[in-house]
């Protein structure tokens, strides 16, 4: 749920905000279709809010198959198996 709600919140900082600054010919073809435009939005929050998830299940595989991969704090993977 919480990623839908971020990806809305993307569509309505873009529409109403970014785009009319950034690129005003995008905001008019934005404008002819607003029903696809939020759609797009909402189906990247559910895969942004769904990412989580799947690396905490992908984790718990790995870890079962006795192969891992994490992050260390200087933001290098370290690899086992």
């Amino acid at each position: 749920m919480a990623g839908v709600v971020f990806g809305i919140t993307i569509w309505a900082v873009m529409t109403f905000g970014g785009l009319p600054m950034v690129n005003p010919i995008m905001r008019e073809s934005v404008a002819m279709m607003p029903v696809a435009w939020l759609i797009a939005h909402v189906a990247f929050g559910m895969g942004v809010g769904s990412a989580p998830g799947l690396l905490r299940r992908f984790a718990a595989s790995w870890r079962s198959q006795g192969r891992f991969c994490f992050m260390k704090p200087d933001m290098t993977f370290v690899r086992n198996g």
